[in-house]
């Protein structure tokens, strides 16, 4: 089965896309786009953190101005809210510790 991966086009609501190679954008900030996209389409979505927003957390936890866990994951369960199917993330590994514990 041949995949092709598509990043929203924040241009647009009507269904304009781009390849991602083109570049894509956080996605917390749109997470009304992912949801209106997962109602429109019969297909699995994927969303991602990108290393922006993985370094600004990994910062503040270091300062201790937030809690890291609890944030990264609200984030996450945002992601799946919204009608993620795959959520790719920076934060895998330190998930995959959390949810052991």
């Amino acid at each position: 089965m041949l995949f092709r991966f598509f990043s929203l086009s924040l241009h647009s609501r009507q269904g304009v896309y781009r390849p991602l190679s083109l570049g894509g954008r956080a996605t917390r900030g749109y997470l009304d786009i992912v949801r209106e996209t997962r109602d429109r389409y019969e297909l699995p979505v994927a969303v991602y953190n990108v290393s922006g927003e993985y370094a600004m957390v990994k910062s503040a936890a270091a300062a201790g101005l937030i809690d890291e866990e609890r944030l990264v994951m609200e984030t996450m369960l945002s992601m799946k809210r919204a009608g993620a199917k795959i959520i790719i993330t920076y934060h895998a590994l330190d998930i995959a510790k959390w949810l052991q514990q």
